[in-house]
């Protein structure tokens, strides 16, 4: 519109109705599930973790990766960077998606073979959005960034700029209590911590 230009059709796509795959089901993708309820969104998880009563409590199906990337509309990329998790999307998935399908990934990078996907989407059958990346910051004269089909975005993962300074004040507020041997508001166990990404 800055431009002088109002299109008179566009071609976009909902989410209502949709088939939705998570890769991976930590926090994010808890708030992800939640963000999807009004869409009415049927949604299938690959989580090596994920109890039978989360599931049927938001009404969702467990599914390997191979009914995910062959059934899904939209797949979308959780997983923390563990070394089980190194390229755990491969071509034979990314070559699976339907005509059409979208491949979110705002995980880590490495989760996807992305030589693999630059390959995948030079075939102009599905489409992704990225905001992470195997090399980070992206460089100047990679594959993706030819890709008409590709959105790629700067890693903005965590709090908002916003949000900072009350994150920091949390874990402060963390350090006090712990000093003090009492219970701390933000604590995890090393087992939640094993699935998070290593770096």
């Amino acid at each position: 519109m800055k431009n002088g230009i109002w299109p008179s059709s566009f071609y976009n796509k909902g989410l209502l109705d949709k088939t939705i795959g998570l890769v991976g089901y930590g926090m994010i993708a808890k708030m992800v599930v939640e963000m999807l309820k009004p869409f009415h969104a049927k949604i299938k998880v690959f989580s090596r973790h994920i109890s039978q009563e989360e599931l049927t409590k938001h009404d969702m199906e467990k599914a390997d990766l191979a009914e995910i990337f062959s059934t899904c509309d939209i797949v979308s990329i959780h997983s923390g960077m563990t070394q089980e998790n190194f390229h755990l999307i491969t071509e034979e998935l990314l070559n699976m998606m339907p005509e059409g399908a979208l491949l979110i990934n705002t995980a880590r990078g490495a989760v996807i073979d992305e030589e693999a996907l630059c390959r995948v989407l030079a075939k102009e059958k599905i489409h992704a959005v990225l905001d992470v990346y195997e090399v980070e910051p992206l460089p100047a004269d990679h594959n993706l960034l030819e890709m008409k089909n590709a959105i790629l975005m700067p890693h903005m993962g965590g709090p908002t700029i916003d949000r900072r300074m009350i994150v920091t004040r949390s874990v402060i507020g963390d350090i006090k209590l712990f000093l003090q041997n009492k219970p701390m508001k933000c604590e995890i166990d090393r087992a939640y911590a094993a699935k998070m990404s290593a770096h």
